[in-house]
Order: structure tokens, then C-alpha cells, then sequence
């Protein structure tokens, strides 16, 4: 299967996220422990790093989405949104652009565990995803992990594109999906989108650094809630510093290249 992740050349500095290690650390990780076929989504131009990640086995794909003259609309009055939303609204593209029928998207900030089963949710008619928080609900939808129904998305897409320029008020992928896609959207196990502040789970398909990214998670362990200003941050890594230990030591070793097996979490 395909998996796409996706970024954009003006948000890949962003301070804080380290994109380029966390990207190292979900290509590694995927090649290591699934049969996953690596494609990246960018906006932005030739650089070093790319061909970096072709030698990996990285497909790079240069897209931006149909829609950017709205995100730049938009984005007049709001510094940064159109760095970080250019690159979050590439996932629409996939539907455009994949040839199978199914295909995985994920954050850039993920680190692939075992060999993935979507168990019932692997044939989705739109795409099957799980929570942000610990319910299942459409309103909690969390975009960051998605099995993508190819035919399916790519009917809808001129819809949802049409959606996205008049509600681009309700914030970016996530919560446009949340509303487009509201009772549509096939429900999956968490295993597959499980995030650190939930605690470490042996059976974790793929660990999602939704919130604290492994660098912020090892200041904040080391020195303090005061070592970033991000608040939400703050909190997520709060819910389960036990949690982000056990991760970030995974993180760290599939980025140091150490065998994937020593990343796999005990019982």
C-alpha cells in the first residue's frame, strides 16, 4: 500500500517540530517495520533533504493544493497560517493523485510500531480514522492517521474542496473533515493513531507525537513545564510523562539506526 505524508517547504522549520528528524524517524520506522511504499506531498522546490529521502526510498511528489489562493486569502491578516495550512491541506490530494484503491495517510510526526491491521475498518467507503481524545466520536475525528478510500475521497472531491473555501473559518484538514465527513467516516482502533499522552500500550501500531514532538517531550522531562511556551503542550505531556519516556526512547533509537526490533515495547 501507498502511504503519503506531507509538508510544506515553508513550515518544515518551524521551531519546535524538528520536521526533518521526524521525518527521518517515520520513513525509517515504516520501511523497518510495515511493507508500506513511502510517498511524501510537497510544497516547495529542489533541496538537499529531498534527495536525502529518495535515497531512502522516498517517492517526492511536488503538489500544491488547487485551493492555496484561498489559504492565502485567508491567511492576509494571520502570520504563518498559510506556511502551515498550504502543507495540512495536502492530504486532499491524495484522492487526485494515488492509483489504488486504498491508501494510508499520516502526519509526518509518527513512528510505525509493527506491520499495521485495520482490522474491520480496512475498507472504508471515504476513509477510516480514530479519535483525538480518548472517545469515538465524528466531532473528536483526528486526521493525523487515515486509511483512504482512493475512489471514494476522490467523488467527493471537488465537494469538498467547494466545502473547504467557504469554511476555512473552522480551521484547518481536521476540523473541515470533522464537518464534511460528519457521520461518514469509518471509525478504527486507537492502536493505530496512539498518542503518547495516553500512555504507553504494547499492542500501539502506530505512536502519533500529536503535541509535544520527542525534542519538546525530553526538555520538558528534563527541565520543566518552563522549557516550552506552547501551553497545550504542556498539558498533553503532563497527562503521561511515563508515556513520553517510553516513545522518545523508541523515537531516539530508530533516529540513532538501531534495529527496529529493539523499539518494539515490551508487555
Amino acid at each position: 500500500m501507498n502511504w503519503y505524508f506531507a509538508i510544506s517547504e515553508s513550515s518544515i522549520d518551524r521551531p519546535e517540530h524538528d520536521w526533518r528528524d521526524m521525518i527521518r524517524v517515520a520513513v525509517r520506522s515504516a520501511i523497518g517495520s510495515t511493507d508500506l511504499k513511502p510517498h511524501l506531498l510537497y510544497d516547495g522546490g529542489e533541496n538537499p533533504f529531498l534527495d536525502e529521502l529518495r535515497g531512502l526510498g522516498v517517492t517526492v511528489i511536488h503538489r500544491r493544493v488547487s485551493f492555496y489562493d484561498a489559504l492565502e486569502a485567508y491567511g492576509a491578516n494571520s502570520p504563518g497560517y498559510v506556511n502551515i495550512a498550504s502543507g495540512a491541506f495536502l492530504r486532499f490530494e491524495i484522492a487526485l493523485i494515488d492509483e489504488g484503491e486504498f491508501a494510508l495517510y499520516t502526519d509526518c510526526d509518527v513512528l510505525f510500531n509493527r506491520r499495521l491491521d485495520f482490522g474491520a475498518a480496512s475498507m472504508p467507503p471515504l476513509f477510516s480514522a480514530t479519535s483525538q481524545s480518548s472517545t469515538n466520536t465524528s466531532e473528536d475525528m483526528n486526521s493525523g492517521v487515515m486509511l483512504i478510500n482512493v475512489a471514494g475521497m476522490r467523488a467527493e472531491y471537488e465537494a469538498l474542496v467547494a466545502f473547504t473555501r467557504a469554511n476555512l473559518d473552522l480551521g484547518l484538514d481536521q476540523e473541515v473533515l470533522r464537518l464534511f465527513c460528519a457521520g461518514r467516516y469509518t471509525p478504527t482502533d486507537r492502536s493505530l493513531n496512539w498518542k503518547p499522552y495516553w500512555g504507553a500500550n504494547p499492542d500501539a501500531q502506530i505512536i502519533h507525537f500529536h503535541g509535544p514532538k520527542p525534542g519538546a517531550a525530553r526538555r520538558l522531562a528534563s527541565e520543566g513545564l518552563g522549557s516550552t511556551n506552547i501551553e497545550i503542550w504542556k498539558h498533553l505531556y503532563s497527562l503521561s510523562p511515563e508515556g513520553y519516556g517510553e516513545y522518545v526512547e523508541a523515537w531516539d533509537a530508530v533516529l540513532a539506526g538501531r534495529p527496529a526490533a529493539q523499539v518494539v515495547l515490551p508487555l
